[in-house]
């Protein structure tokens, strides 16, 4: 059996947020949004809000939850390109962060997601 990457896992998961989202009715308006500070998986837009959010897909919990895997670098990373994000994209909406947690059932074969709505990044440096 072929094992995956840590990007083919994070790709993957990343999908599977889209979709998601997609069904929620959230417009996906930007993937792997990249700049000096860092990356933000997905970006997406609902009704007048813009929404950053942090996908994390793990096969198992040996290291951990799919939530704890989410580093305060990364927390600190996600925020100052959300705020790079915003400056050069004046405008006049809302946003917020959000956190997909998925996790793959390997008896079933299908994934558990999970959506943490409206999380304060600053709260958790």
């Amino acid at each position: 059996m072929k094992t995956q990457n840590n990007t083919e896992i994070g790709k993957r998961g990343e999908e599977i947020a889209a979709e998601f989202l997609k069904k929620q009715g959230v417009d996906i308006i930007e993937k792997n949004y990249h700049t000096k500070f860092g990356e933000i998986d997905l970006i997406g837009f609902d009704k007048s809000t813009i929404i950053f959010i942090e996908v994390k897909l793990r096969n198992n919990d040996n290291f951990g939850t799919p939530v704890e895997a989410i580093t305060q670098t990364k927390l600190k990373r996600i925020y100052k390109s959300a705020l790079w994000y915003i400056s050069m994209h004046k405008n006049n909406y809302d946003y917020r962060f959000d956190v997909i947690a998925i996790r793959k059932d390997n008896i079933n074969r299908c994934y558990h997601l999970e959506w943490f709505k409206n999380q304060n990044l600053i709260d958790l440096f």
